[in-house]
């Protein structure tokens, strides 16, 4: 798995935007989304890429790794954005969501979505969270 930070301030770098608006969503994210989020405020992102590691290997951990960092523990506002080649995200998939999403209490605003990648890309988990 691999994982990139990257630290915004007043609004997100268009790159990262790009990356969580795309054309095929299931479940769909857009602009006015990422701006209710990020607020202008400061906030931090957090990029999850598939690597070797199956499938469901890779929801499991990167949601526990979310769920120990104390900026997501903390955050106000939460943005997730799950990206998938092909299939659809099953119950299991959706445990891990929900799990982690109880694991940070009531205390938050949570906007969501699923995107589809294009064919022989890995799976991806986007996060972006702020005060």
């Amino acid at each position: 798995m691999n994982i990139k930070e990257v630290e915004f301030e007043g609004q997100l770098p268009i790159e990262l935007t790009n990356m969580i608006v795309t054309p095929n969503q299931l479940i769909g994210l857009d602009e006015k989304d990422i701006k209710h989020v990020v607020n202008g405020g400061k906030g931090k992102a957090f990029i999850f890429e598939q690597e070797e590691e199956d499938y469901p290997t890779f929801m499991k951990n990167s949601f526990k790794t979310l769920g120990e960092k104390d900026e997501v523990k903390g955050g106000k506002y939460i943005l997730l954005s799950i990206q998938t080649t092909g299939s659809t995200l099953n119950m299991e998939d959706m445990n891990y969501v929900n799990d982690f999403m109880d694991s940070l209490g009531d205390d938050f605003e949570l906007k969501w979505g699923i995107g589809q990648l294009e064919e022989g890309a890995k799976m991806r988990i986007i996060l972006l969270v702020s005060k």
